[in-house]
């Protein structure tokens, strides 16, 4: 018996320590990431989807929204108290791609997450789901 609680702890203290601990960590390590391209203004994409996330994710007791944006680009993050779930990257571009968005996420159920996002900067129905 006390080996399997001895495995389980393991275990536990083995996914704790796999979860990202800054956003990019997360950027840099996962393979569940999706790029759209919007023809509107970035500080308008940026107020949309940091709407979204805060709406969604931010009064929550589990999940905080992080606001890393510089200078430079529009950074919001999802965590919670285990680490990064979900990036969200918003950068200027040119041509017909007025701003470019990478979205990442932790594991591959999270995608739908990036859809729910993309509906919301484009001015539809926001639906929070969970992470």
């Amino acid at each position: 018996m006390n080996r399997y609680f001895i495995v389980l702890i393991v275990f536990l203290l083995s996914a704790c320590a796999a979860m990202p601990k800054t956003s990019d960590e997360l950027m840099a390590t996962t393979d569940v990431k999706q790029t759209y391209c919007y023809d509107m203004d970035e500080r308008e994409v940026a107020k949309r989807a940091q709407y979204f996330l805060l709406r969604c994710y931010g009064e929550s007791d589990v999940f905080q929204v992080v606001d890393e944006s510089d200078k430079d680009y529009d950074r919001y993050s999802v965590k919670s108290r285990s680490g990064f779930g979900i990036s969200v990257d918003i950068r200027p571009s040119s041509g017909e791609c007025v701003t470019h968005v990478e979205m990442y996420a932790l594991r591959s159920h999270l995608r739908d997450k990036f859809q729910r996002i993309d509906k919301a900067i484009k001015g539809g129905d926001i639906q929070c789901g969970l992470i």
